[in-house]
């Protein structure tokens, strides 16, 4: 809460988007400074996120296989390279 309401003070009052770590609290922290805003997980913290689900040898594996599908530009595009034999809209 104090960064968001750092940035408010500074004038900052433009923010429509945030990209974080994806921290506990983070969202009602911005959501209460910001409540315009939007607030979005890093792709690099997505994946480190999903990678605590797995084993340590899988971890190579796992990072290619998710690479594509968080990189993906729609989320039509996301559950191609989820699914790719299934036709998505």
């Amino acid at each position: 809460m104090k960064v968001f309401n750092d940035r408010m003070t500074r004038e900052a009052n433009l923010i429509t988007i945030a990209v974080t770590a994806g921290r506990k609290g983070m969202s009602e922290a911005m959501g209460a400074v910001f409540p315009a805003a939007e607030l979005q997980i890093s792709m690099v913290h997505l994946i480190r996120n999903s990678l605590d689900h797995g084993s340590w040898t899988e971890r190579t594996a796992v990072t290619a296989a998710l690479t594509p599908i968080y990189s993906a530009p729609r989320a039509e595009a996301a559950l191609a390279k989820l699914h790719p034999s299934e036709q998505h809209p």
